[in-house]
């Protein structure tokens, strides 16, 4: 069980450290945005409003931000929202591969 408190404890560590909003502390937020279900971000999408809102998952189809749109495009928000958004899956990543590790050896 202590080491289940660890992990906690790193996740809240890391949340907080790359969260640049006064919110770290709240685990739906990440960087100022709020975290969404991906169903939801998914209907979003195309809109004004789906750069205000991070998924919770990675999906190839609709999460991708193509990177010659990125470059045609030349929009410092949506390169900022992507580059967030990336980060937000590496460390959901990480998190997960650090449970999944805790769990083989228990």
């Amino acid at each position: 069980m202590n080491l289940d408190k660890s992990l906690n404890d790193l996740t809240k560590r890391i949340y907080r450290l790359d969260s640049s909003d006064d919110d770290s502390n709240d685990s739906n937020l990440w960087r100022g945005k709020e975290i969404i279900p991906l169903s939801e971000w998914i209907q979003l999408k195309g809109t004004s409003y789906a750069l205000e809102y991070f998924p919770d998952d990675f999906n190839e189809v609709w999460t991708r931000i193509i990177e010659n749109e990125l470059r045609e495009d030349g929009d410092d928000q949506k390169k900022k929202w992507h580059s967030d958004y990336l980060d937000l899956m590496d460390i959901e990543e990480t998190q997960s591969m650090v449970r999944q590790n805790v769990l083989i050896v228990c």
